[in-house]
């Protein structure tokens, strides 16, 4: 592991759900797994007048329930004495001009006049420009500063090119870091392990010999507190352009050179640009949106989108889409992905669909858990073993699924871990961003034209009657996960 340099960690938007959730978990786990003795401070900066005390303690629930750690004496005291706040408005003329003070102030307290500052922005995208432009002015940038900006960066590809602009005038490109965390995630991890350490899979990981993909990331919570941002957003901004096309990149890519963290972007980036173009006309066939209405999950009723928001939306919490990658390796094979709010289970998978044979796949599980697995057509017995008769059906050849019990705030600790290190590799290219972006606004431009195409589905279903339909008239299904 890379030697750890001292650091103060300032978070833009540390009283939000992200930071409490996820990134003051992932935070104690580092302390307590890597960061040890390392001298650091975590300054959390939000609107909300709090004192150090009352925002140490708004934290320890989340790090008690989300770090997935059984926590032994003395570990969560220990890394509470890291934790400083600072609140204000940031529309104020003095704001940052204030904040500067503050950190110097720590700084001086700790000895840390020497370390890296690095700003992590988990804030909307509408306010990142401001944010950059005021940390500069104040003189809080320096040589050695790092800017972590969480996705969605832009709303749009104006928006993204305009925020990649200003902070790339402020912090070189090998010093910022846009966050997707599923980047992360030990199944994706496993995917692009188990792909490029075994060379038998290039014989086969083309169109030769895969029919389709299915990328399916399906959410159990609606849009709950974060439903203003929300209906601003909508599912293809908030999960598609990102994650979802990541995933879809990360699978489609090229080998990339081993250890050159800038070539694992320059083969996403390939992919992005060879992306069949969904425009006008060719929408309605290839994109499917759809909208959650009141139903039940596990057992207990859940409300409407448009009651949680208490306003008549036509904002998509569901999105389907089908996607051709016009490149040698991948020519006319579709990639289905598969991505929405208040669905039976949180499942994020990737399968790549075999010919011959519906039943072959390999199939890669993202979460809850981590695992891959090869399915197989086989003969088995069906339900009346006495008439000596067999069914057609899969057989699973998995992988320990030892990695379910790690907390899902693992990804988060990785990738902090990575920007301490000044590590990119795990992150996204600034022309990964705007390209995707562009991508995408073909959908966009053709929904402005209105949303006769909106569909309905009730919550804890798998998405409207429409949607298995589909990819059935493409002759293949929807695997049903579990």
């Amino acid at each position: 592991m890379k030697p750890l340099e001292p650091f103060l960690l300032i978070i833009f938007g540390s009283a939000g759900n992200l930071s409490h959730c996820m990134l003051t978990p992932a935070l104690f786990g580092l302390s307590v797994d890597v960061l040890g003795d390392l001298n650091y401070a975590i300054l959390g900066v939000d609107c909300k007048k709090l004192n150090d005390e009352d925002f140490t303690e708004s934290l320890e629930k989340g790090i008690v329930e989300k770090s997935g750690r059984t926590m032994k004496m003395g570990q969560l005291e220990a890394f509470k004495k890291h934790l400083y706040y600072f609140g204000g408005d940031v529309s104020k003329t003095d704001f940052f001009k204030e904040l500067n003070a503050r950190v110097v102030e720590i700084e001086h307290k700790l000895g840390l006049s020497n370390s890296v500052r690095i700003f992590y922005l988990a804030i909307p995208p509408t306010c990142i420009l401001d944010t950059t432009k005021g940390l500069e002015a104040s003189g809080l940038v320096n040589k050695k500063s790092r800017l972590i900006v969480e996705k969605p960066v832009g709303i749009d590809w104006l928006s993204s090119r305009q925020i990649n602009q200003t902070i790339g005038n402020i912090f070189d490109e090998d010093r910022i870091y846009r966050m997707d965390h599923y980047l992360a995630k030990l199944g994706v991890q496993n995917l692009t392990q188990t792909r490029f350490s075994n060379p038998s899979f290039e014989y086969i990981w083309n169109s030769r010999a895969i029919d389709h993909v299915q990328i399916t990331l399906s959410e159990k919570e609606g849009a709950g507190d974060r439903s203003l941002y929300y209906d601003k957003t909508g599912h293809l901004r908030d999960m598609a352009q990102n994650h979802m096309l990541q995933l879809l990149a990360l699978v489609a890519m090229e080998p990339p050179q081993p250890n050159q963290p800038f070539d694992i972007k320059a083969e996403k980036l390939k992919v992005l640009k060879a992306l069949r173009p969904i425009t006008g006309k060719d929408v309605k066939t290839h994109v499917l949106r759809a909208q959650y209405t009141k139903g039940t999950i596990e057992g207990l009723d859940v409300l409407s989108y448009q009651d949680e928001t208490s306003c008549r939306s036509i904002r998509e919490t569901f999105v389907a889409m089908k996607v051709y990658i016009d490149n040698a390796r991948w020519y006319g094979v579709p990639f289905y992905i598969k991505t929405g709010k208040r669905l039976p289970r949180r499942v994020a998978e990737i399968a790549l669909h075999l010919k011959g044979n519906t039943h072959n796949a390999f199939v890669f599980r993202l979460q809850p858990d981590a695992y891959f697995s090869i399915e197989l057509a086989s003969m088995i017995p069906n339900n009346s073993p006495l008439t000596g008769n067999c069914l057609v059906g899969p057989v699973k050849l998995q992988t320990s699924d030892i990695m379910a019990a790690i907390s899902p705030v693992y990804s988060y600790e990785r990738l902090l871990l990575d920007v301490i290190q000044n590590d990119t590799s795990r992150f996204v290219g600034r022309e990964e961003v705007e390209t995707s972006w562009e991508w995408i606004e073909g959908v966009l431009e053709e929904w402005k034209k209105g949303a006769d195409d909106l569909l309905f589905y009730k919550a804890g279903t798998s998405g409207p009657l429409e949607f298995e339909q589909f990819i059935q008239k493409d002759g293949r299904k929807w695997r049903h996960l579990h």
